[in-house]
């Protein structure tokens, strides 16, 4: 069988089910087999009462201004762990826990005597270097002035000057050592690097305190300003800059403050695929401590494109939330991934394409693979297509 006989035959079936139809529906009248026209109008009724009835849309992308939110705790600004670059006997701690300080304020105050002595001893050394550098430097003179007479040996003055020479750069090292044992003797004291207020004292007077190992004697922080670092995914970090708006309700206190965006992270975690945002806060009433718990909600100042359906398109629950695609009259099922917009619409962010037609109405009455009349004329251009069929084979 060639193929146009393979496509005569399958067009006859067809006709035979179009016509059978329509006899089904005029059989009450004893008329017999149905016109054309009536038989078209016979088959798109039987196929559409087949089908459930159910609205539908046009899934559209669409701009949004959605909020990145996300969860953080609150930082100072500034922190630094206060020790000394000197050993030595803690004398007395200026301030306590809480106190408020200002910029050069003394904090701590070492015994100083050892850095004295230390001191003491390097001027001492580098005196008595000076003075055999100056007697060379006249031993030199003189006898380099006998040499060129030829009243000793030539030699005998260069071994000089080179000796000389030695101890002039022992004068150089002397000197050194005496700044070194007076910066060691300023370090006996502790000033604020910066305005801010003791968090903690880590030891007592009387303690030794120690270079290596460093050990801190008190930690100064400052909350003039507080950050808010929060993990941000990389499907939103695109969206977000520096300045953008940012409110942070912070539940403890019951407030929201406002701030901005001080930093996008450019480095993504490799497992999470998120990166680091730094949000900053004004603190000038003192109510933020460190370590608050935020809830973070970013502003960003550029809007998004994606694919807007109504609540109602939904069916499933939890993480297993699918809609149903129309495709050639059946309902397809796909599962998606959605974010909420509001009471009555979700974003699609995996699962649907622009331009797919989805079920947003009637979605508890259907199945995957359902047959369906949508009311957009899927049963009638069903029917009509088989009539055309049909007349082209005829």
């Amino acid at each position: 069988m060639n193929r146009h006989s393979e496509t005569r035959q399958e067009a006859a079936w067809l006709v035979v089910v179009v016509l059978a139809v329509a006899a089904f529906s005029a059989c009450d009248d004893g008329e017999g087999l149905a016109s054309l026209p009536e038989a078209r109008a016979a088959a798109a009724s039987a196929s559409k009462a087949a089908r459930l009835e159910v609205e539908t849309a046009v899934a559209q992308a669409e701009a949004i201004d959605r909020p990145v939110v996300a969860t953080g705790a609150t930082q100072p600004i500034r922190a630094a762990n206060l020790g000394v670059s000197t050993m030595g006997t803690i004398l007395s701690i200026e301030v306590a826990e809480g106190d408020h300080v200002e910029e050069g304020q003394l904090l701590v105050r070492l015994d100083a005597a050892m850095a004295k002595l230390q001191t003491d001893q390097a001027r001492a050394a580098a005196a008595a270097v000076k003075i055999q550098a100056d007697q060379l430097e006249t031993e030199t003179e003189r006898l380099s002035k006998l040499a060129q007479a030829g009243a000793i040996a030539a030699s005998k003055s260069e071994q000089l000057d080179a000796q000389r020479s030695a101890v002039l750069h022992q004068q150089e090292a002397a000197e050194a050592g005496v700044k070194l044992a007076g910066r060691f003797a300023s370090n006996s004291a502790v000033r604020a690097p910066f305005a801010g207020q003791i968090s903690k004292v880590f030891q007592e007077e009387g303690e030794l305190a120690t270079m290596m190992p460093p050990m801190p004697i008190l930690r100064l922080v400052d909350l003039s300003r507080v950050e808010v670092r929060v993990p941000v995914n990389e499907r939103d970090l695109v969206r977000l800059q520096r300045g953008d708006r940012v409110v942070a309700h912070i539940p403890s206190l019951g407030a929201e403050l406002e701030g901005e965006v001080a930093s996008v992270g450019i480095e993504l975690h490799p497992l999470t695929r998120s990166a680091e945002v730094v949000t900053l806060f004004d603190n000038a009433d003192g109510r933020l401590r460190a370590g608050m718990f935020a809830e973070v909600e970013i502003r960003p100042s550029a809007s998004e494109r994606a694919v807007v359906l109504p609540r109602s398109a939904l069916a499933g629950s939890g993480d297993e939330r699918f809609i149903y695609v129309v495709d050639h009259c059946r309902a397809r099922r796909r599962p998606v991934a959605t974010l909420d917009l509001d009471d009555e619409r979700v974003e699609l962010r995996e699962g649907v394409r622009e331009g797919d037609v989805v079920v947003v109405r009637g979605v508890s009455r259907i199945v995957d693979g359902a047959s369906i009349g949508t009311g957009t004329g899927c049963a009638a251009a069903f029917a009509e297509r088989a009539v055309e069929r049909t007349e082209a084979v005829r």
